[in-house]
C-alpha cells in the first residue's frame, strides 16, 4: 500500500512539474535559442523540416552551436 502511495505522488509531481522535454519544448516555443537548437537535434530525424525551421531560428539568434551545427549541414548538402 505504501509503494502505491508513492508512485501517486510522484505521478502527481510529474503532471505539476511536466516532463525535462516538455519543458525544452515550452522554452523553444517561446523563443529560447538554446531550447530551439537542442529541439532540432532531436527532431531531425522524424521531423526534418520542424528541425531546419528551429535550427534556423536559434542560429539567427546567434547560439553558436547552432550556426555551426547549420554550416556542417549546408556544407554537406
Amino acid at each position: 500500500m505504501e509503494g502505491l502511495q508513492k508512485l501517486t505522488l510522484l505521478l502527481l509531481a510529474l503532471c505539476m512539474v511536466g516532463c525535462p522535454g516538455d519543458a525544452t519544448k515550452r522554452a523553444a516555443s517561446a523563443g529560447d535559442p538554446k531550447a530551439q537548437f537542442e529541439l532540432s537535434l532531436k527532431l531531425e530525424s522524424s521531423e526534418p523540416a520542424e528541425a531546419s525551421r528551429l535550427l534556423l531560428l536559434s542560429a539567427g539568434k546567434g547560439n553558436q552551436p547552432a550556426q555551426f551545427h547549420l554550416g556542417k549541414k549546408l556544407m554537406s548538402e
